[in-house]
């Protein structure tokens, strides 16, 4: 396997019981567990085998030993590597389960860690892949141990891990708490689950102790059980080959004799109690039930046996707990046990936790006291001489104690001696001046409680002289603190300079504090101080303690020896936290940088010195990189972004390092948990974003449409939502603003019909103190119910309720439209689909083509409307919803008459007889024509009568137009009638009888009219009818048909009424009565009788409809005519006419009597009478008048006439707070119109977190009322209606808030942060804190429970209504642990029905009042340092004070009163240093009196204490002899050549700022060096003690000025390695010259003429002259010697080489010069220059004149002054004044170069000019230059460059001169420097002083005189100077 996966869990490790055996690394296994593996390590190996067998086995701390070897589970999350390497690192190796036994064991550790995760065992294959072996190195063989789990091992390279198969079982058993020796757990047989015989049980690790496995599998309980702990027992079931079948873990539950129920919610949650009590007292107790949740009633409270339970009582009803027996805190500081808390319904324990505070009760008790045999009359200042070393078992400032001196009489020691009063320890503070055997030193020790207690003791100490025992000598050695045992650190043994060496000395340690005896040995023979115990410098950082020299004879004492001993430190200790778990909080979006709140403050220190001491932090653990530590100040800082949605809580470690985190470290960690806390910073989100519901129309109140939630991602109040409607829905429906939950409100105003779609938007508010919000929209679809009937048109409808038929004609085909109709649905979908139903199978109802709603009725056939004229048809329309609905109408159909049917007579006479001579106008016969079309008109005619003797008329009556002829015949006389479009004809024949013979048979009348009243009773006579004859007649009607309504007597002719006679059916009755004779030839007679039924009043009028709607506007005028109800009546006449009166009905109406409208007489109001019944009597006027009513229902319709109307002006109504139903009130509107006029909207002015239904009137608020914030609210409620124009009305609207007790007291200026004096006196008020109550009343009210909790809430009474916190005892006994954070958690309780309480810590420092001065462990002391140590950066003293005050006034700081700018203070714990920031130098100061001021921290008036450190420098030889040079003036000394040999020449003096026999000089002569460079070391010599210098030898002889450079030297007599110091001195010896007079030539120039020719032909050199100068001096100064100046090598290419010989010029011709080649003659001058060899040596010269002439020309005999006096004259004259002024400047220049010699300052500034490129004007001639002196410009083997000369003041330049001529170029000597380097180390070179020998021009011209400036240009010579 070549790689490892990380794998989150824990690590096993093991290691050795003794010692640990070399560690192999290596690949390991995994334990299963669902989901993946967590790693694990183990460490292993064998133990010593050297060890005795009965070595117990002892583990390290977190360690379980299994079979000699210690194994611990690590819960760390690692990979293999890192599993492996944990384990190296801590001492061991990775486990090897290599039998079954084993493998049992690791499986119940790792399980007892965590059961659910995997881990790592020492397995592996990464050597070779699929090749295992442990990793010791040894392979797993094939018949090794493995139990391997499923799909193990995988041989996966990316998974190193072998899985072992599940063995785990865990069982839960219950036992008694109070289960004793010998009582069962479980009996293992009872959980086996497999067939496996002979099983055997074997009892693992962790039992505690207190259980036991019998051979049979039995659990027992050995030892009392504590019930505080929960105990797991590991039983591993093998079989016979040792293989584990089943691991089982064995939870045992302890229980009580509390019967347990779980309910959540009862005391559910354990808790913890902690209560402090005093000592010493049994009346004191603890009040339980105060401190637990008292909203439950009846909880019953019992003691838990276990733990220290038995030492107490608790009340079961009040919890009140109270100790058996007096509590001693030096006993037990803190009992712990548990109580049970027990309600109906549950039980919950908690832990109880008393801390026994300490009262003092003890006193002090000297355990150990010390003191020196002896003390000297020389002991130092601040030695230490005596101990008294006292222990208090009491705590606190019971137990801090006091050490002081006791004075007794008249002796007081506190003036010789001082005792630390914190440590004891006496050290001497004064210089004794008396001897005293016996001082009794009494020492009180003290202690601070109150009131005190005390405990004395005495030390008997001796003062002996100096004389008696010899200096104390001071040893120190430092000695790392990890120094082995038996170490010998340094021998305290007597110098062998003391006495005489045959002394022998026996050393005792001396041990004032009597700590250091278990530490060291002194060894008594050799003083060899040995290490016998381990050192540590965390607790005592140096150890001091003396060894006593103790010789063989009494005389030979010696001094005691002061042995301190440092420790340096080593990195021994690991970092501490103060709190090893560690909670943070910080609000989520705080920017980088920001602190996070950590409680409590994080805190680590390393007792390690130095860097080992420095810690670093970072922190570890998954998103750290979001935070920071600062490694100085601890501070956790925000690092990123922070959200709370996204991680709420950080899990981190802090890992401190130490060492700065480098190499080498050693680390702590520590968890940190932190806490974000939500911001608002989350809008609350719908989701969906938009919603569409769907409601039934038909849906009640309270009707879930559906439910519109926002989600807010941020936590408690900011993540709670509000929802409200804020636009739309017409006031249908509410939403609950918690729930989100949209209903129905006013169901009944849900009408699909109506409106079919709601759009309400809806605001999400989160309840966050600056709210966020969001809208979303919720369309509302409003789903159809079957609620409405068909409804058919208004058309049709008309036709249905005034029963007006509709019309058609007959004889339309089938199918053809008769009548249309719309019918209309309202309903959606099938609801709103109809079918028609015709209740006539002659008739149906088709749809029309594209369309739903209009139809048309059909005939199934073709009307006849002869068949049937009017047709009743009951139209049904039915919808298609369930259940369906359905509306009817009647429709009368009436069918049009077409004229299809041809008239048809009635029974008509086929044969008539008359008589001839029959008169025009005789009835012949009357025809009835039946013809049931009524558009056609029947005309009679007659056919066929050509004579014209027939008429008819148009009743169908054949009447004789003209006299009958008497003629018997018979006639076919044809009846023709015809309805226009159709003819039908009847024959009738008539019978002519002649007549002549026969009178005719007539009736009385040809008509008769008769009168019958209508309703007469049958047989009623009409009338009669009668023909005379004499014979019988028979009388009868012409046809039967005419019989149905009468009879006529046959005989008489009388006519009675067959039926009662209804005028109203038929009023005239034509009938034809017919006589007839019985005899042959009878006779016929016709006559038509009239028959009118006389009226009756028998008919009621009628109304052509019972009852009458009518609609009239409210606002309609009087006299308007409302409705005109109409009533007709079948009689007629006065029986039919009709008379209108109102019988019914107020006076706002009349009925008009003739017409029956009915007119407004008044004002309507449809307010007060919406309608009105009028009841209309028709009355006709017969004798007995009848009478008709109908009702007319008169509507007023709506005019908005009035406004919406409030039920109160004010609406006040009170609110309760936190209330979730967010209905305030319902402020509805009333408006007394109707419709759109009564409907009335609502709206809310003036209140922005209000809504109001529009249509309900109901408020609601949109937020959660708190009357904290605000209490009282005023607004405006506005209604108005829709009519046209609008009304309106408002209300205003106050909104009361009640207060609920829904806020705690708030304490105000949190947190609270005090400081006490530890001395501050009992019911002194040292705090007040106010809480309020943000509620009202009784709520608000807020008190303080007079007893605070915390670990100091003893101290301290709160008044119960100011609270004003006051000490109730004193502060000096609290726990010095608790003295800096001692809280007190004061509780403050409201009024409320509830109490709503709020606790808050107040944290007091119990500050210390400063009683104590820092005092000095050593004071005074005094060093002595030589100057030479190198003391810079050193320490040179250690000083420490001590304060016995705690805290801040305890910590003493220190500085130095006076540092002198070199001493500093660098503390070191404790202590302080006092180092030199520079070396000391006894030069600058010998003695340092310093001056170290010791401040305790105190605030107000700090103490302070001073010691006093004594600095002597001693002198060191550092510091070089010095000459003394204010003796001289000048450094040039001037002697005479001619002085004496012991001549003093000057004395030199030194100084040496050292001292002694450090400051003695010694004086040479270092060097001697004069002007030719030599070194006439001869000449002088010097005292070497005196510095006196005196001349040893004679001066040379002098030829020019001489001088001398000397060096001297001084230098240090005793250490000549200190640089000496040297001084130069030039003795400069004047040289008077001899040489007076310069050589002079006899002439000033000289001619020499030759011709080419004559030179030409000359073969060898050619004399030119020869000159002579005269020199007046003798000797050498009068011998000449000659040269030429203005030699060149350009004249051998003119002429040739010049050469001279003593005087004599000679040319040496070279015939290729250029002079032979021309033409022309050529003038070359030749400078002569004589110099005499005097000293210094002087020169004159001549010129000549060479002219070489051309060839042929003839030499100029030459001019000759001596033969010319006037020419001589001049040029004597000329030549003696140059002569005179060349002699005058060399004189000058010269004598100027001597004073210089003589008078040139030791300093000087000069400047060397490059003539080449200067100009004279540019060169400031005229400004003074200082000369430099000769030292510092002369050059060994040169002559040195004088310095360029002043210009004469008398010729100065013009300002406006023209340029001036280059000077000639100036040519230097080779090794001269272009510029000399300004003040050179003097040189002494060889100078030559001749007058004029160093500055020739090269050039006889002068031109620069007319500049009025002098510049010498130095010649350069082949050649020595002369």
């Amino acid at each position: 396997m070549r790689g490892s996966k990380p794998f989150a869990g824990f690590l096993l490790q093991i290691t050795v019981l003794i010692e640990m055996a070399a560690y192999v690394a290596g690949r390991t296994t995994a334990w299963p567990y669902a989901g993946g593996t967590t790693a694990v390590t183990a460490t292993e190996t064998t133990m010593d085998p050297s060890l005795p067998s009965n070595t117990t086995a002892c583990c390290p701390k977190s360690y379980t030993e299994w079979r000699g070897i210690c194994y611990k589970a690590f819960n760390t999350e690692a990979n293999f590597e890192a599993s492996a390497r944990l384990c190296r690192l801590d001492g061991g190796t990775l486990a090897m389960p290599r039998d079954a036994a084993t493998d049992a064991f690791l499986v119940s550790l790792k399980n007892s860690v965590d059961a659910s995760s995997r881990f790592w065992f020492g397995l592996h294959d990464q050597n070779t892949e699929g090749s295992f072996e442990w990793i010791d190195g040894t392979a797993l063989g094939n018949g090794s141990y493995s139990n391997w789990g499923s799909g193990q091992p995988d041989n996966e390279a990316d998974n190193p891990g072998l899985l072992y198969r599940d063995l785990i079982r865990e069982v839960m058993v219950d036992i008694p708490a109070t289960s004793t020796h010998g009582d069962l757990v479980v009996d293992m047989t009872t959980l086996q689950t497999s067939d496996v015989t002979n099983v055997t049980y074997v009892l693992m690790c962790c039992t505690y102790d207190v259980f036991t496995l019998e051979t049979d599998g039995r659990v027992l309980v050995t030892s009392e059980l504590d019930f505080n702990i929960r105990y797991s027992i590991p039983v591993a079931e093998l079989d016979s080959s040792g293989a584990i079948l089943v691991a089982y873990v064995i939870h045992v539950n302890l229980t009580s004799d509390v019967s347990l129920y779980k309910n959540p919610d009862g005391l559910c949650n354990t808790t913890s109690f902690y209560v402090t009590m005093e000592e010493n007292w049994n009346t004191i107790s603890a009040d339980l039930g105060s401190l637990a949740n008292r909203s439950l009633s009846g909880v019953q409270f019992s003691l838990v046996p276990g733990g220290d339970a038995d030492r107490f009582s608790i009340n079961p009803s009040s919890g009140v707990l109270t100790p058996n027996d007096p509590l001693d805190r030096e006993d037990r500081a803190a009992l712990g046990f548990r109580v049970a808390m027990a309600t109906r319904y549950d039980v919950t324990f908690a832990s109880v936790t008393v801390t026994v505070t300490d009262i003092n009760d003890n006193p002090p008790a000297i355990v150990q006291t010390w003191s020196s045999e002896y003390i000297l009359q020389s002991t130092p200042i601040n030695s230490i001489v005596g101990l008294v070393r006292a222990e208090d078992p009491d705590e606190g400032e019971n137990a801090t104690l006091t050490y002081t001196i006791v004075t007794e009489g008249d002796e007081d020691f506190s003036q010789l001696f001082f005792i630390n009063e914190v440590t004891g320890v006496i050290t001497v503070i004064s210089n004794f001046k008396v001897i005293r055997e016996h001082i009794p030193l009494k020492i009180r020790v003290q202690d601070n409680g109150k009131p005190p207690r005390v405990a004395d003791t005495a030390l008997d100490l001796s003062l002996l002289s100096n004389e008696a025992v010899g200096n104390q000598t001071r040893l120190e050695v430092s000695v790392p603190e990890d120094v082995a045992i038996g170490t010998a650190i340094v021998n305290a043994t007597v110098p062998a300079s003391a006495g005489d060496g045959t002394i022998i000395y026996t050393y005792v340690m001396q041990d004032p504090s009597g700590l250091n005896e278990r530490y060291f040995d002194v060894h008594n023979e050799t003083g060899e101080i040995t290490v016998i115990s381990g050192l540590d410098r965390e607790k005592e950082s140096s150890h001091e303690f003396f060894v006593e020299p103790i010789a063989d004879s009494g005389c030979a004492r010696q001094s005691l020896i002061l042995v301190v001993i440092t420790l340096e430190d080593i990195n021994d200790n690991n970092p501490v936290f103060e709190d090893m778990t560690l909670r943070g909080t910080v609000r989520e979006n705080t920017p980088p940088g920001e602190p996070v709140t950590v409680i409590p403050e994080l805190a680590v220190t390393d007792e390690d010195d130095g860097i080992n001491g420095r810690v670093a932090l970072r922190l570890d653990g998954g998103g750290s990189s979001d935070f920071g530590v600062n490694s100085t100040t601890g501070q956790i800082y925000v690092d990123g972004n922070l959200d709370y949605e996204a991680v709420q809580s950080y899990s981190l470690t802090v890992v401190a390092m130490d060492r700065d985190g480098m190499p080498g470290h050693r680390t702590a960690r520590a968890r940190l948990t932190i806490e974000l806390q939500d911001e608002n910073d989350n809008p609350p989100q719908f989701s969906p974003e938009h919603f569409h519901f769907f409601v039934s129309e038909n849906s009640t109140d309270d009707a879930l449409v559906g439910i519109v939630l926002a989600t807010d991602l941020d936590s408690g109040q900011d993540g709670k939502v509000d929802h409200f409607i804020v636009d739309g829905g017409d006031g249908v429906f509410q939403l609950d603003p918690s729930s989100g939950n949209l209903t129905l409100v006013n169901g009944d105003l849900l009408d699909r019909e109506a409106v079919s779609w709601y759009t309400v938007t809806i605001r999400a508010q989160d309840r966050g103190l600056q709210s966020l919000t969001t809208f979303t929209f919720v369309n509302v679809t409003v789903t159809d119910v079957n609620d409405n009937a068909p409804s058919f048109d208004d058309d049709t409808l008309r036709h249905f309720l005034t029963r007006e038929p509709i019309r058609t004609t007959e004889n339309l085909p089938a199918g053809s439209r008769l009548f249309a109709m719309t019918v209309t649905d309202p309903d959606d979908g099938v609801n709103g689909e109809v079918q028609l139903h015709v209740n006539s199978d002659e008739f149906s109802a088709v749809m029309l083509p594209n369309s739903t709603e209009r139809w048309t009725i059909v005939s199934n056939g073709t009307l006849d409307r002869e068949e049937r004229e009017t047709y009743e048809l009951s139209i049904t329309a039915t919808d298609m919803g369930t259940p369906a609905l359905s509306s009817s109408v009647t429709i009368f159909l009436s069918v049009g008459d077409v004229n299809d049917v041809p008239p048809t007579f009635v029974d008509p006479p086929d044969e008539v007889t008359l008589l001839g001579g029959s008169h025009p106008g005789t009835l012949v016969a009357i025809f009835a024509v039946e013809d049931p079309d009524v558009n056609g008109t029947v005309t009679y005619s007659i056919a066929g009568d050509q004579d014209g003797l027939f008429g008819i008329n148009n009743e169908g009556v054949v009447v004789l137009n003209q006299r009958l002829p008497n003629v018997v015949v018979t006639r076919n006389v044809t009846i023709a009638v015809t309805d226009g479009l159709h003819l039908t004809n009847t024959t009738l024949r008539v019978h002519v009888e002649d007549g002549s013979s026969l009178v005719s048979l007539e009736f009385g009348r040809e008509s008769y009219n008769f009168d019958v009243i209508e309703n007469s009773a049958p047989s009623t006579l009409v009338g009669n009818v009668n023909v005379s004859s004499d014979q019988e007649v028979l009388y009868s009607f012409q046809s039967a048909q005419m019989g149905q309504n009468f009879i006529i007597d046959n005989n008489t002719g009388e006519i009675v009424t067959r039926l009662l006679l209804d005028r109203e059916n038929i009023a005239e009755h034509y009938l034809i009565a017919v006589a007839t004779e019985s005899g042959v030839g009878s006779r016929k007679a016709y006559a038509t009788v009239t028959v009118r039924v006389l009226d009756v009043n028998d008919n009621d009028p009628e109304f052509d409809r019972d009852d009458y709607d009518a609609d009239v506007s409210e606002d309609a005028p009087m006299g308007h005519t409302i409705a005109g109800p109409f009533a007709s009546d079948a009689d007629v006449g006065e029986n039919a006419r009709i008379v209108y009166s109102k019988v019914e009905g107020n006076d706002t109406f009349e009925v008009d009597p003739e017409t029956g409208s009915v007119l407004l007489n008044g004002s309507l109001d449809r307010e007060t009478d919406p309608i009105h019944v009028i009841v209309v009597q028709a009355t006709d006027n017969g004798t007995s008048p009848r009478s008709a009513t109908a009702t007319v229902s008169v509507h007023v319709i709506d005019v908005n006439d009035n406004g919406p109307i409030f039920a109160h002006a004010h609406y006040n109504v009170s609110v309760t707070e936190n209330d979730d139903n967010k209905l305030v009130l319902t402020a509805v509107a009333t408006d007394a119109d109707i419709g759109t006029n009564g409907r009335v909207r609502h709206s809310l002015i003036g209140a922005d977190n209000f809504t109001i239904g529009e249509l309900t009137g109901d408020i609601s608020s949109t937020f959660n009322f708190d009357r904290e914030s605000v209490s009282y609210y005023n607004f405006t409620v506005l209604a108005v209606d829709g009519g046209d124009p609008p009304y309106s009305s408002s209300a205003e609207i106050s909104v009361t808030v009640a207060d609920v007790n829904d806020n705690r007291p708030v304490f105000l200026g949190t947190p609270y942060r005090q400081k006490v004096a530890e001395d501050t006196p009992n019911y002194t008020s040292v705090f007040t804190l106010t809480a309020t109550d943000a509620d009202f009343g009784e709520n608000g009210t807020v008190s303080y429970e007079e007893n605070p909790g915390g670990i100091c809430g003893d101290l301290f009474l709160v008044n119960v209504t100011a609270g004003i916190m006051t000490t109730r005892q004193s502060l000096l006994s609290i726990n010095p642990t608790h003295r800096e954070h001692c809280v007190a958690i004061v509780t403050a309780y409201d009024h409320g029905r509830d109490h709503r309480r709020t606790s808050v810590e107040v944290v007091f420092n119990i500050t210390d009042s400063n009683r104590h001065t820092p005092m000095f462990v050593n004071s005074n002391r005094s060093e002595h340092y030589i100057e030479t140590w190198n003391v810079r950066g050193r320490e040179l003293f250690t000083v420490m004070a001590t304060d016995a005050d705690p805290g801040v006034n305890g910590e003493v700081s220190y500085r130095i009163v006076e540092d002198y700018g070199m001493f500093e203070l660098r503390r070191e714990e404790e202590s302080v240093q006092v180092w030199a920031n520079r070396s000391l130098d006894r030069e600058e100061r010998d003695f340092y009196n310093l001056t170290v001021k010791a401040t305790d921290g105190a605030v107000v008036n700090p103490k302070t204490n001073m010691t006093f450190l004594d600095i002597w420098v001693d002198d060191a030889n550092d510091n070089p002899p010095k000459f003394v040079r204010d003796n001289f003036t000048m450094e040039e000394i001037r002697l005479f050549s001619n002085t004496s040999v012991g001549t003093h020449v000057t004395r030199v003096s030194s100084t040496d700022e050292d001292v002694g026999t450090n400051a003695v000089p010694l004086y040479r002569i270092a060097a001697v060096l004069d002007m030719r460079l030599d070194s006439p070391t001869h000449l002088f010599t010097i005292n070497s003690q005196t510095g006196d210098l005196n001349i040893s030898s004679e001066f040379p002889k002098l030829t020019e000025d001489y001088f001398v450079n000397i060096t001297l030297s001084v230098e240090d007599a005793m250490n000549p390695n200190l640089r000496a110091d040297e001084l130069k001195l030039r003795i400069v010896v004047p040289f008077i010259s001899t040489n007076k007079h310069a050589p002079r030539f006899p002439q000033d120039n000289y001619t020499v003429e030759l011709t080419r020719e004559g030179l030409l032909a000359e073969s060898g050199p050619v004399h030119l002259i020869t000159v002579s100068a005269e020199d007046s001096d003798t000797g050498p100064d009068g011998q000449v010697d000659y040269s030429i100046l203005n030699r060149a090598d350009t004249w051998y290419g003119l002429l040739g080489f010049i050469s001279m010989t003593g005087p004599n010029v000679s040319l040496h011709v070279n015939s290729d010069g250029t002079v032979f080649n021309s033409t022309d003659d050529y003038l070359h001058h030749l400078v002569i220059q004589a110099q005499d060899r005097g000293q210094p040596a002087k020169t004159g010269t001549t010129e000549i004149l060479l002219s070489i002439q051309p060839p042929g020309t003839e030499a100029p005999t030459p001019v000759d002054c001596s033969t010319t006096p006037i020419i001589a004259a001049g040029c004597v004259a000329v030549f003696a004044a140059l002569l005179a002024a060349v002699s005058l400047i060399l004189y000058a220049r010269n004598r100027l170069e001597l004073k210089r010699v003589y008078s040139v300052a030791p300093e000087h500034v000069y400047e060397v000019i490059d003539l080449q490129a200067t100009r004279l004007h540019d060169m400031k001639l005229n400004e003074r230059t200082p000369l430099p002196p000769i030292a510092k410009q002369l050059q060994p083997d040169r002559n040195p460059l004088p310095p360029v000369r002043e210009a004469p003041r008398h010729l100065p330049r013009s300002r406006n001169q023209p340029p001036q001529p280059r000077l000639p170029p100036v040519t230097r000597r080779s090794g001269l420097p272009t510029r000399p380097r300004a003040r050179a180390p003097p040189t002494v070179p060889k100078l030559n002083y001749s007058t004029d020998s160093s500055y020739v021009f090269e050039n006889d011209t002068s031109e620069s005189d007319t500049d009025g400036e002098y510049v010498d240009t130095m010649h350069t010579r082949r050649g020595n100077n002369t």
